[in-house]
């Protein structure tokens, strides 16, 4: 009896941990403003819709249904993920948008914590939604600009969204298998470091409200960087159309051991 009594005791104490450190974390953001029964932020008072987990070491998601959304195609929206105190926020201390291309479709928002250690950055505590894969493929064009154009012979102009000249982001996949990866690879830039942005939409207005940069899809983001040693540097920047993460990384073909020489340096 009494080692039964124990044992209770000690199962007791293990679910009172676990429901202790469990951490509930919230969708925020202008983005539910529209979300069923109607509150803007858990500041208002948190409401089922916009509650998601926060475990650590895995995908964390939560699908709103369409009817409950109330979400406008076409309008961008910002959010993010936090707990109540604001401690933790993900992305930290920025936000993340999306644009619906069609509203009536589930909305799932996703915060993964699971280190894919696939080389994409962000790393991990990255959040996105499945309209992130929608709106990039519904993109006319996803760019590159930045101040390397001006690096190539003859120069470019530097941070021109919807010139011409706009390195586009294409297909990366191999053969005629869809992997989910756009991407662009370009050479014959002066040595240095330089710094770009990708653009969804770059002829349209307001091309920098529809930015993905360091952490994503975010308008507060930083730039994305890279450096060139020589000009014969085959920079290639891939994006996965999921999720917006990036990779960066500079094939120099002159070394003559060793593996690619890779420049995936943004600090």
């Amino acid at each position: 009896m009494k080692k039964s009594t124990l044992l209770s005791a000690v199962a007791l104490l293990a679910m009172g941990f676990t429901a202790a450190n469990a951490q509930q974390l919230y969708i925020t953001g202008d983005v539910t403003g529209n979300f069923a029964p109607g509150t803007a932020t858990f500041a208002d008072g948190q409401v089922a819709t916009t509650e998601i987990d926060g475990d650590v070491g895995v995908l964390n998601q939560k699908t709103v249904p369409a009817a409950d959304h109330g979400l406008t195609a076409g309008t961008l929206y910002q959010y993010k993920i936090a707990a109540s105190d604001w401690n933790p926020e993900f992305p930290a201390g920025n936000n993340q948008w999306l644009i619906l291309p069609d509203a009536n479709v589930d909305v799932t928002f996703y915060l993964d914590r699971s280190d894919p250690q696939d080389g994409f950055s962000p790393a991990n505590n990255f959040v996105y939604s499945s309209a992130t894969g929608e709106f990039l493929a519904a993109a006319d064009k996803i760019a590159l600009v930045g101040d390397f154009y001006s690096a190539f012979d003859p120069p470019l102009a530097n941070w021109a969204a919807g010139s011409e000249d706009n390195i586009l982001l294409t297909n990366a996949g191999s053969g005629d298998t869809e992997d989910g990866l756009l991407g662009a690879t370009f050479t014959g830039l002066e040595p240095g470091n330089y710094e770009f942005l990708i653009l969804v939409n770059p002829d349209d207005a307001d091309p920098y409200e529809r930015k993905i940069a360091e952490i994503g899809m975010s308008q507060q983001g930083a730039n994305l960087s890279f450096t060139v040693v020589d000009e014969v540097d085959n920079v290639t920047v891939l994006l996965d159309a999921a999720t917006a993460r990036w990779s960066i990384a500079n094939d120099n073909p002159t070394l003559s051991a060793g593996p690619p020489f890779l420049a995936n340096i943004f600090v």
